[in-house]
């Protein structure tokens, strides 16, 4: 299990964005619409969890964080993929799986995604969502 709330989610994903340079802490409040201290609250419950970096207040995501969300990139793909070969539209699928990718166990992420054959993108040609 990759143990985060969707909650945490939305925020690593959002730091992600930021690139190699991260993000600031007003950029990052407002990208979520909230508060900075509410976002400062979020990003030092995911440093004490190892997932985030703040340093020279610009928040990135750590290694520990990388692998977790590579992990979930894959889960992602591999769920995508399984849904639309039985039947599901592609357009609607990236929605349906976010709604629980990141609950799902790790191991049963990974058994998919080796069932589907490791694909290296989502059924929409997307490399991650």
């Amino acid at each position: 299990m990759y143990n985060l709330s969707e909650k945490e989610m939305i925020y690593m994903k959002e730091v992600y964005r930021g690139g190699v340079q991260g993000v600031r802490l007003s950029m990052l409040a407002t990208a979520l619409g909230i508060s900075p201290p509410s976002a400062l609250e979020e990003v030092r419950h995911l440093q004490k969890k190892a997932l985030l970096k703040n340093e020279g207040g610009r928040i990135t995501i750590s290694k520990n964080g990388m692998k977790v969300l590579e992990a979930l990139r894959i889960t992602h793909i591999a769920f995508e993929t399984a849904f639309v070969r039985l039947g599901m539209p592609v357009e609607d699928v990236c929605a349906a799986v976010h709604v629980f990718d990141f609950k799902v166990p790790q191991e049963l992420g990974l058994k998919i995604y080796r069932a589907v054959g490791k694909p290296a993108k989502c059924p929409n040609g997307k490399s991650s969502c």
